[in-house]
């Protein structure tokens, strides 16, 4: 079955990335894969033919509304797991999956137990929370993270934890247990207030930003260093350079250590992906590109992830 048939002459050559795509046959299915976007779709043996022979025109990122359909795991065994607690969640992002979804969707102890027995032989257990919301399911997240370091105890094992959170709802004993176990921190943020209110919003209609910088502002009184924000757009202009001044101006306050900003895409549980003028994301990547460098030449610089991933692979 065909779930996608790349039309390959309309796509824009001048998209800002160098293509990293790799062919693949998994269970008898054509599958291309692309290291820059880590999405993969299945296509059609003539579209796979054509990259295998690199007679293409593919010069981009690709992503896709369309999942391939493998089994759940192969031979391999897990490594890395992110569980997602919970489609429930506080906010009503506009880009998100989990601002349509059934509220009554959560896991329950005993589906983490069954989830975390995946992994291979004697790894160390490298669990992530994820949702909607994990910090709605609160309990059942310390529940999870007390079995996981149990276990890992037992079994003579590491074990680290990371939680991605909207911030709407740390207060102080979330953060007490959050320090106390060294769990790593990826909050949602969009940047500016008049950017980030504009999409994530709760469900009175209300913006989050104000939640969210206190939230950042609790975590330094409470002694945290290390934390990570990420920033998604829907849309062009994405307003790059605009959130990368935000976040600077925000890491030299002692709120945030490093930032990513990326687009909505189906692949990363954006469910309502997003809409792109790829000729402008071109500029404002470049402009972005020209803004990191001069911060970096004047020792000023700022861990912007994308880029830091991208020169990691120099």
């Amino acid at each position: 079955m065909n779930i996608l048939n790349l039309n390959l002459p309309e796509i824009d050559n001048k998209i800002p990335c160098d293509p990293q795509v790799k062919v693949f046959n998994l269970y008898g299915k054509h599958v291309v894969f692309d290291t820059n976007s880590m999405c993969a779709v299945e296509v059609s043996p003539t579209v796979a033919t054509k990259f295998k022979e690199k007679k293409h025109e593919f010069s981009g990122i690709l992503n896709s509304k369309s999942k391939p359909e493998f089994k759940l795991y192969g031979t391999t065994a897990v490594r890395k797991l992110v569980i997602s607690l919970t489609h429930k969640c506080n906010l009503a992002c506009s880009y998100c999956f989990a601002s349509k979804e059934d509220v009554k969707k959560c896991l329950t102890l005993e589906d983490v137990v069954k989830a975390v027995r995946l992994f291979a032989p004697k790894a160390d257990y490298d669990v992530s929370f994820f949702g909607g919301e994990p910090l709605i399911e609160w309990e059942l997240l310390k529940q999870s993270i007390e079995y996981i370091k149990s276990k890992a105890k037992y079994e003579n094992r590491g074990c680290k934890f990371h939680i991605t959170t909207n911030g709407v709802l740390l207060d102080k004993e979330k953060i007490n247990y959050i320090q106390a176990n060294k769990i790593s921190l990826l909050i949602s943020l969009d940047g500016p207030k008049h950017l980030h209110d504009k999409t994530r919003i709760k469900h009175d209609g209300t913006g989050s930003f104000n939640d969210v910088i206190k939230s950042l502002q609790l975590l330094k009184s409470m002694g945290r260093r290390s934390i990570t924000v990420r920033a998604t757009f829907s849309e062009t202009p994405s307003h790059l350079v605009e959130r990368l001044e935000f976040f600077y101006n925000l890491r030299k306050r002692g709120l945030i250590s490093a930032a990513a900003i990326e687009p909505a895409v189906i692949s990363e549980g954006c469910g309502m992906g997003g809409h792109y003028n790829l000729k402008v994301l071109n500029k404002e990547f470049h402009d972005a590109a020209k803004w990191y460098v001069e911060k970096f030449n004047s020792d000023e610089h700022f861990p912007y992830v994308f880029f830091d991933k991208l020169l990691g692979r120099v």
